[in-house]
C-alpha cells in the first residue's frame, strides 16, 4: 500500500516521516491566498449566496445501509482500502 509521502521504502526515516505530518498544515496554508472575507459572517452565512455553500445533515442508519446497498458491485475500494462487498457483507451481517 502507497503512504501520503508517495515511497512504498519502509525505511523511510522515522523524524522525516513525523515531520511531514507536523508541518504539512502549515505549508498548505503558506501557499494559499489571503482571505478576503470575514471568517465568522462566513459562517453565518452573510457573505455567500445560497449556491455558496453547504451543510452537515444528520443521516439514519437505514439511509447508510441502503446507500451502501446500491454501490455498483465491482472491486474499487474507498480510501480506507475497504471493497465494496466487504461493505456490503458487513451490512448484512449488522443486520444479525
Amino acid at each position: 500500500m502507497r503512504n501520503t509521502l508517495g515511497t512504498n521504502d519502509p525505511s523511510v526515516d522515522p523524524n522525516t516521516f513525523n515531520n511531514y505530518f507536523v508541518n504539512i498544515a502549515s505549508d498548505i496554508l503558506s501557499k494559499l491566498s489571503p482571505v478576503q472575507m470575514d471568517p465568522i459572517k462566513l459562517m453565518l452565512n452573510e457573505q455567500l449566496s445560497n449556491k455558496d455553500y453547504f451543510e452537515f445533515l444528520e443521516v439514519s442508519v437505514i439511509e447508510v445501509r441502503s446507500t451502501i446497498k446500491n454501490l455498483k458491485n465491482n472491486n474499487s475500494r474507498d480510501i480506507y482500502g475497504l471493497h465494496t462487498l466487504l461493505k456490503r457483507s458487513l451490512i448484512q451481517l449488522s443486520h444479525h
